[in-house]
């Protein structure tokens, strides 16, 4: 048993002698003992939950840290105690003594390149073996009477003094010369900022990361901490932000704003060209490899998928292949992840003609790998600095989850005919012809068009309906009128037949207006470049009144 254990002494005074540059990750709550040993060492200090965040697996990628304490993580493990700490030291001229929650005893056991040692009103005995074994030349208390008397040191035999002035913060303020390079940070974090710049800083606390005025954050701790570490290596992540030209609101401005907000956390690169269509493609394909390419747009189902299938095997594959991530801000006002399908745009030029829509876009993003933003569920007051939240959150997890394999095909609505065929009936109704297909056979595939649903047969007969008298006059806006032509699909599926009419308001739009106005509006549709729906249309007026009296003449 006696062997057993002194091998086992050993394998631990090797795994923490003394070496160069490692990187230590710990909770919390272990950081002010971790740090001297990190600094000593000219390691940095990473802090982690117990569960590690993505940011913290990210940046030890293809590193061996020492893990301090019960963290997640592999590497080289040892326990959180300042007894196993002190061994990155042979030995050590001057020894500091702390109760391990005050962040001046790290700061001065940096300053004199000295372990640090717990201690209470009496002092532990593997405290008592550390201090026989590194020999100091003096102790330094770094704690109130109260809490470290001078009784505990009975019998140590070596010159003590304590440094401690009423407070933490005020013996931290006090031990420190000045300095023209300024810290603050929350006092979980000034641990981590004293292991970077050790004594060539002078630290505060605050609610908020502030090198020099820069602003470092994210949306906690664990990021932050590495933020702060790739600050000082001049090693920040990228993010590359594109814009579409967003209705009611600047685009070029929206940017600058983000990357106001996101401050010295990252590196923010903003789109020359944009605010203009194309973002995504523009994005992907100019972002710098490694980085985070941000496109931001109304919700377009054409272009999700576009995007989807052109990184996963098409145009776009050879450059995002090296991003680490992709992200698409949803400045539209539908919220996405409420969605449980998603029409094809009304200005969807370029996706195929048998492209209806997506089942949900949420989800199917997700899977895709392309990272969602949504600021318009956050109120207006926070919407800047969420969204620069959640790119920097990103900017640090992300690991190209987007080059994943995926089947579209579950998500991706699609009509069973080209609705361009529709377009030649519809033509021949407006100018007072017979159509080919039954006239009520086309009214049915053509409400589902108009109403942005995917195309589907009929099974069975459909019959027509005696027309009632229109009483309605005025103009329809797209969404009034894809609401009517919603209405007749669901009618004509429920019933087997035309509706006579379809209320809007407290008139009446009779059947052969509202088959008029469908043939008006999809009669261009000819080819994709031309899938286009206008943003209002006229009833009982114009050109439709004449098209009502073709469609009487060809039923009468």
């Amino acid at each position: 048993m006696r062997v057993k254990l002194t091998v086992m002494l050993m394998a631990l005074l090797l795994l923490v002698s003394p070496a160069s540059a490692a990187v230590f990750v710990t909770d919390p709550s272990h950081a002010i003992i971790t740090a001297p040993a990190a600094a000593h060492t000219d390691g940095r200090l990473i802090i982690s939950s117990h569960t590690p965040e993505k940011s913290v697996m990210k940046y030890l990628r293809g590193q061996s840290p020492v893990v301090v304490g019960d963290v997640g993580v592999n590497g080289t493990r040892i326990p959180a105690r300042t007894s196993t700490l002190a061994r990155y030291w042979s030995r050590s001229d001057v020894v500091v003594l702390g109760t391990g929650s005050d962040i001046s005893a790290a700061y001065i056991a940096i300053k004199n390149d000295a372990p640090l040692l717990l201690a209470g009103k009496t002092l532990p005995s593997a405290t008592r073996t550390e201090i026989k074994r590194l020999k100091p030349r003096s102790i330094i208390i770094c704690a109130s009477p109260s809490a470290i008397p001078s009784s505990s040191l009975r019998g140590i035999g070596i010159p003590w003094r304590r440094v401690w002035y009423g407070s933490d913060s005020a013996t931290l303020s006090a031990v420190q010369p000045a300095s023209p390079q300024r810290v603050s940070a929350p006092g979980t974090l000034l641990p981590v900022a004293m292991t970077i710049w050790k004594t060539r800083a002078y630290y505060s606390t605050s609610t908020g990361v502030r090198v020099n005025g820069t602003s470092l954050w994210s949306s906690g701790y664990p990021t932050t901490s590495v933020i702060m570490n790739r600050y000082a290596s001049r090693d920040l992540e990228t993010i590359y932000i594109s814009s579409d030209r967003l209705s009611g609101v600047d685009g070029r401005s929206l940017m600058e704003s983000i990357r106001a907000e996101i401050g010295g956390s990252a590196r923010v690169i903003v789109d020359e060209k944009s605010p203009a269509p194309g973002e995504a493609d523009r994005a992907i394909k100019n972002a710098p490899k490694g980085s985070l390419a941000v496109y931001i747009a109304a919700a377009c189902p054409g272009t999700m998928y576009g995007v989807v299938s052109g990184v996963k095997r098409g145009y776009l594959r050879s450059y995002a292949s090296g991003l680490d991530g992709i992200v698409y801000v949803n400045y539209g006002s539908l919220k996405l992840s409420a969605t449980g399908y998603l029409p094809r745009a009304w200005d969807d030029n370029f996706s195929s003609p048998y492209f209806a829509g997506i089942n949900e876009p949420s989800r199917f993003l997700r899977d895709a790998g392309i990272l969602l933003i949504e600021p318009r569920s956050f109120s207006s007051d926070e919407q800047i600095h969420l969204t620069a939240m959640k790119l920097i959150e990103y900017a640090y997890s992300a690991d190209g989850e987007h080059l994943g394999d995926m089947d579209t095909s579950r998500y991706v609505a699609r009509h069973e005919i080209d609705p361009t065929t529709l377009s030649t009936d519809a033509q021949r109704i407006v100018r007072g012809e017979a159509t080919v297909m039954p006239r009520q056979e086309w009214v049915y595939l053509a409400s589902q068009y108009i109403a942005g649903l995917p195309v589907r047969k009929n099974t069975t007969r459909i019959s027509d309906a005696p027309s009632s008298s229109n009483t309605y006059t005025g103009t329809l806006s797209r969404a009034g009128y894809r609401d009517v032509a919603r209405r007749v699909y669901e009618f004509t599926r429920s019933n087997g037949r035309l509706p006579s009419y379809v209320q809007v308001g407290a008139d009446r739009i009779g059947r052969d207006e509202y088959t008029a106005m469908f043939a008006q509006i999809i009669q261009n549709h000819t080819d994709r470049s031309r899938m286009v729906f206008p943003s209002s249309v006229k009833v009982g007026k114009g050109l439709i009144d004449t098209v009502v009296e073709f469609v009487k003449d060809l039923i009468t």
